[in-house]
């Protein structure tokens, strides 16, 4: 394939992060692949962009984010625990604020070797897997209808993975039909409507989940009623009674 000087993977994820008694919900957190820096243009503050992702348990925060736990003061090499479990990893970076205008969000960014060995090991080989959004850095006066050209070819390698990849990574740009409009997932910026029709059944299940809700919530209501139901019913009052008294 026609390639380019970088690619790299980012998937969101939402992160307990403690510092002795000081701990955040991180809600815009970034799992980034090492070449993040190389890829985009984001200036760190501290720490080296070639090895701030590299390693394993390695973390870098927005110079906002960083303040919280730190306050003014250089963190690389400060120690925090991730997630629930508290998973030790180690500072190795800040960055400059992201500017609002980027359709990348985060105020935290955490090796995708931490991803792969402490979340899901068997991240590298599955291709059914679609957490992630891939971004490759073509070379100055690359042809990019060329690389396109050559994306459905990679829908072979894996057969299962075939219809997944064909929907969810090489869509059309444009609203199939012009009835589906471009939409954001996840706070990563825009996923188009080939992308969507593979998540079309999350959203039957999303309203089948809000009927249980409801029955249970209903159900609940009927007991609280039922001794005053059983003292109309004594006094005579008819069905239709009950159900406007409802």
């Amino acid at each position: 394939m026609p390639g380019g000087p970088g690619h790299g993977r980012i998937t969101s994820a939402n992160l307990l992060v403690r510092k002795g008694d000081i701990k955040f919900q991180e809600r815009h957190t970034l799992w980034a692949d090492s070449s993040f820096f190389s890829v985009f243009d984001f200036p760190l503050k501290y720490g080296d962009p070639r090895t701030a992702l590299k390693e394993p348990n390695s973390v870098v925060f927005t110079e906002t984010a960083a303040r919280k736990y730190f306050g003014d003061s250089n963190p690389v090499g400060q120690p925090l625990l991730l997630m629930g479990r508290g998973l030790p990893v180690h500072v190795t970076g800040v960055m400059k604020d992201i500017p609002e205008n980027s359709h990348i969000k985060a105020d935290m960014l955490v090796s995708m070797r931490t991803y792969a060995m402490s979340v899901k090991p068997w991240i590298e080989d599955a291709w059914e897997d679609f957490d992630a959004s891939t971004y490759l850095l073509l070379s100055p006066g690359a042809d990019p209808a060329a690389l396109q050209a050559k994306l459905p070819a990679v829908s072979t390698i894996c057969r299962r993975a075939a219809e997944k990849i064909k929907y969810a990574v090489f869509g059309e740009n444009r609203a199939a039909e012009g009835c589906i409009p471009p939409f954001r997932l996840r706070g990563q910026g825009e996923r188009q409507p080939g992308q969507c029709r593979c998540l079309f059944p999350d959203r039957h299940l999303h309203f089948a989940d809000r009927l249980c809700q409801f029955y249970h919530l209903t159900t609940a209501r009927s007991a609280e009623r039922a001794k005053e139901v059983g003292i109309r019913k004594c006094a005579g009052a008819l069905k239709r009674q009950l159900l406007v008294s409802s």
